[in-house]
């Protein structure tokens, strides 16, 4: 038996790796009305779950689809151990279960901290995509290589903190059952357990440490919506003026918030949507 459940996990890691066929994920919240109808997604982000976007639902006027999700390796999607934690690949997984709801779209993409790379990368990929809106992106240009601590620039000590979060797993889970026992949170619960740091570890260092999302949005002619919170340490602020400087398709709201999704974003994300209707 145990013969046979390795064989099998080794065939779907082929499946899944090598010749790359996308998850379906699960379908937290959803409501289709017609195929054809504009469709909002919903991604959530790192150590997180669809349950974030709850505030964000009653927004949405009755004549269009949602859909949100739990990432791979999130929630009650499946936790997968192998490399298939990078933007581009959730990103085909959240495209191939939209697809399968029968939703073709226009898609407006709604993505929180790294469910905003996520999102980018739907962009890119699926051209009937209408909107984006990008909650607290972790916007990053440093390259993964450059192992150089500089305490004079913030993206430098972020990833040393990153780095150290991936060497010490018991120590960040812990962080993180603090961050929820104070309920720092925001609307969900952040969701990091021991079994589930492998999905952590790999979105961490592949999809957000090791991202080309800023160079993905400079090429993007579709209108791009940046909201962020002026306290949130983990968003290098310049990163997204400079990324929006001369593109008249981004428009950045900065509000008096962290990095969750708290009152004052969820307010800007219902100015967002009521504009673009």
């Amino acid at each position: 038996m145990v013969y046979l459940q390795r064989s099998l996990a080794a065939i779907d890691r082929f499946i899944r790796t090598t010749l790359r066929v996308p998850f379906r994920l699960h379908v937290r919240y959803k409501r289709i009305v017609s195929p054809t109808a504009p469709t909002y997604v919903m991604i959530h982000g790192l150590a997180d779950t669809g349950n974030l976007w709850r505030p964000v639902i009653n927004m949405l006027p009755d004549n269009v689809n949602y859909i949100v999700l739990d990432l791979l390796g999130h929630g009650d999607s499946r936790h997968f151990l192998g490399q298939v934690y990078r933007s581009d690949y959730q990103a085909r997984n959240v495209l191939a279960t939209c697809l399968t709801l029968g939703c073709i779209g226009p898609y407006t993409f709604i993505g929180h901290s790294f469910g905003s790379i996520v999102a980018i990368k739907c962009a890119k990929q699926y051209p009937n995509t209408k909107r984006l809106i990008l909650c607290s992106p972790p916007l990053y240009t440093r390259s993964i290589s450059d192992r150089r601590l500089d305490l004079n620039d913030t993206e430098s000590i972020l990833f040393e903190i990153y780095r150290q979060s991936l060497k010490h797993p018991k120590g960040t889970v812990a962080i993180y059952n603090l961050i929820n026992a104070l309920h720092l949170g925001g609307p969900s619960k952040t969701a990091l357990r021991k079994e589930t740091f492998w999905a952590f570890r790999e979105t961490l260092y592949s999809g957000i440490m090791n991202q080309k999302a800023a160079d993905d949005l400079k090429r993007l002619k579709l209108p791009i919506d940046i909201i962020y919170g002026k306290l949130d340490p983990l968003i290098i602020s310049k990163n997204i003026t400079a990324i929006a400087e001369h593109r008249p398709n981004i428009k950045v709201k900065a509000t008096l918030s962290d990095h969750a999704l708290r009152s004052p974003m969820v307010k800007a994300i219902k100015n967002v949507l009521a504009n673009s209707n």
